[in-house]
This record gives structure tokens, C-alpha cells and sequence, in this order.
């Protein structure tokens, strides 16, 4: 199951003293492969129903300052010593998590969420010590933004494997509220 929104509610007088009250509605995730088995991968993007942002473009982008991180990590070693060394980079975090995900087995799964986990939450940890305030742009072509990006990406594809579909559904939507780019790229 996984919740959209269906329609926004702006109460007060002033846009910056808002409050924005979202109502909800229950359906079904196409986390199924139509036989009633869980499906071993995140749906296409096509059978996630997620929609653009709007009032995010009004807001600043956060640019997360670089980590420290060799943006090119291309090996689990490097990954791992990135973690060890720089254990605040989502990135290293995400590549962890991509590499576990590669592994297609329940234990590769399972560490594939506790990665990208870790990640997304050092990510969340940055964006709000750079001034992100719960929503708004996260650019993917800031590159140093990519670590929280591909983290969030890959808890979505682990969620869904572990059989999490409403947090699949959760963080799929806030990757794409955060940068449609990033949304194209990683989940396309």
C-alpha cells in the first residue's frame, strides 16, 4: 500500500506562516508481478505514481558542500574505505548500497537498506546543516548532492525488496520532490 496525496490545504494569512495540511487516500502499490508474489525489483517508473513538486521550484536548492569523497568511486573497497574514513558521505554509503543491490540475494537486500539507510540519513544530517528546511531542491547536477540522491534511490529499491512498499513508495517521491533529474536518471 502506499499513500498520495490527493489534495493540499494552505491555511494563514502570510505564505511564510502557512500551514499545508495534506489529505490522504489509501492504494495499492504495483509491487506485485500480477500473481500475487512479491517482486524482487522496484517497479519501472512508469508504475510508481509519483507527481512533479510544484511548489519546490519556489524554494533555494541546497547545495551540499563536497565530503571528501572520490566521486568516482568504482570499487566496494574503495567504497568501504570511504565509509571508514569519511563515515558522514552519503556517497560511499550509496555505493555500499548499490553493490549490495547488485547481489540479488535476501542478505544482500537486507544490507543494501542498512547502507542506504545510513546514507540517506547522513544526507538528511548535511542538507539540514546547509540550510534545507524539509523540502525543496536537492540539484543532481551539484554533484556533491549525488551521495544523498543515489542513497535515497537505493533505500526505495531496498525497501521494495524487503517488502517495505509503502517506504519504496515514500522515498521513490521524495527523490523525485528533490530533483527530477536525479529521479530520470537513477530510476529511467
Amino acid at each position: 500500500m502506499y499513500y498520495s496525496i490527493t489534495r493540499i490545504v494552505v491555511r494563514g494569512a502570510r505564505p511564510d506562516s502557512a500551514v499545508i495540511s495534506a489529505h490522504w487516500f489509501q492504494q495499492g502499490l504495483a509491487g506485485n508481478d500480477g500473481t500475487g508474489a512479491r517482486c524482487s525489483r522496484l517497479p519501472a517508473m512508469s508504475q510508481i505514481p509519483t507527481r512533479r513538486n510544484l511548489l519546490a521550484d519556489s524554494v533555494t536548492p541546497t547545495l551540499l558542500p563536497d565530503d571528501g569523497v572520490d566521486h568516482d568511486l568504482s570499487t566496494d573497497d574503495a567504497a568501504r574505505h570511504a565509509a571508514v574514513a569519511h563515515p558522514a558521505s552519503s556517497l560511499a554509503w550509496a555505493v555500499l548500497a548499490e553493490s549490495a543491490l547488485r547481489a540479488t540475494t535476501t542478505e544482500g537486500d537486507v544490507a543494501a537498506y542498512a547502507y542506504a539507510r545510513t546514507g540517506y540519513h547522513r544526507g538528511l544530517d548535511a542538507l539540514r546543516r546547509n540550510g534545507w528546511r524539509g523540502s525543496g531542491p536537492v540539484p543532481w547536477e551539484h554533484v556533491p548532492n549525488r551521495g544523498f540522491l543515489r542513497a535515497l534511490w537505493a533505500l526505495a529499491v531496498a525497501a521494495d525488496r524487503i517488502g517495505d512498499t509503502e517506504e519504496a513508495s515514500r522515498c521513490a517521491q521524495f527523490l523525485r520532490d528533490s530533483s527530477e533529474t536525479a529521479y530520470q536518471k537513477v530510476a529511467g
